[in-house]
């Protein structure tokens, strides 16, 4: 887990502070947990797939099972909103 003013980042993804996937784990699954748990709305759109796809460039095969779940997971909380 990392330190707490990790999380301070304004930055999107946490970039400037936080690897991609400490960002997937302790940002985005924490808050999609929440708001289930609240049952409260989700995104209307989520687009982490193309930046999963740039931060693994040159990478793909070794990523693309994640790059292939996260689009899926964007997929899913874009039509669910619509």
């Amino acid at each position: 887990m990392p330190s707490p003013e990790k999380f301070d980042s304004t930055t999107p993804f946490c970039l400037d502070t936080l690897e991609f996937h400490q960002w997937l784990e302790y940002v985005l699954i924490a808050r999609l947990r929440e708001l289930i748990a609240l049952e409260a709305e989700l995104p209307a759109a989520m687009m982490t797939h193309t930046y999963a796809q740039e931060k693994y460039r040159g990478q793909w095969g070794k990523y693309r099972k994640l790059i292939g779940i996260l689009q899926e997971l964007d997929a899913l909380i874009t039509l669910e909103s619509h």
